[in-house]
């Protein structure tokens, strides 16, 4: 059975904003955290399977490379 008194239209509105702006910093907190993880796990890796492949050198700093 719906409720018989809804929120008012500003309450729902901010809940609703609230809401918007926790998962825009939720996402940004992410990006923070998981960039510079994914450089480093990629830069790790991949100068692993160069070295492995037979280049004897192999140097990134952040996307930049050089072989």
């Amino acid at each position: 059975m719906p409720p018989s008194d809804p929120l008012p239209a500003p309450r729902r509105r901010r809940i609703i904003v609230l809401g918007a702006v926790a998962l825009i910093a939720l996402y940004a907190a992410g990006a923070l955290v998981m960039v510079p993880w994914i450089g480093r796990d990629l830069g790790g890796r991949v100068i692993g399977e160069v070295q492995a492949d037979g280049v004897s050198r192999a140097v990134f700093k952040g996307q930049d490379g050089t072989l």
